[in-house]
């Protein structure tokens, strides 16, 4: 009975000394607080790492002491195993594009703006006359019966801005 005792004593010991320590933990994107994958992970014994859809990471490197995370799209991350916890968390990268400078120029149109202007006013559906027929109120405003040449130009002006 002894002896089947210190047998499995021995293999327990020899089965918890041969595990490897395994560092694990999570890569948390800083700003959104979400799991980034693809990070590279590498160690200070040039071994290298990635995490997975879930930002979760595993290392079997028992002469690791110091971590760098990498990724194309984050600031990169040196850091200490003493000083690591579960969740890691990483910065994004600022994205800078230069100076846009937008310039365009009037379209130039296919037709004459003055003839558009003078056929809407001679048009008797967009007259200030309203259409044709009888109309009462136009004999008390001999004004609206011509239009002024000053008038003219601003529409004028106003459609060429445009």
């Amino acid at each position: 009975m002894k002896i089947r005792m210190l047998l499995i004593l021995f293999l327990l010991c020899a089965l918890v000394n041969n595990t490897d320590a395994q560092i694990k933990g999570v890569i948390i994107d800083m700003e959104t607080r979400h799991p980034v994958e693809g990070v590279a992970i590498y160690t200070n014994t040039n071994k290298k790492f990635f995490s997975d859809k879930n930002g979760h990471f595993f290392i079997s490197d028992q002469n690791c002491t110091s971590l760098t995370l990498t990724h194309n799209s984050y600031v990169r991350r040196n850091m200490e195993i003493k000083n690591m916890k579960d969740s890691t968390f990483i910065i994004p990268k600022a994205i800078t594009i230069n100076t846009v400078v937008i310039t365009a120029k009037a379209p130039k149109l296919g037709f004459s703006t003055s003839k558009i202007v003078s056929d809407m006013f001679n048009d008797p559906m967009t007259s200030p006359k309203g259409p044709s027929g009888i109309d009462l109120l136009s004999i008390f405003e001999k004004s609206r019966s011509k239009v002024k040449k000053s008038v003219m130009r601003r529409a004028h002006d106003a459609v060429k801005k445009y």
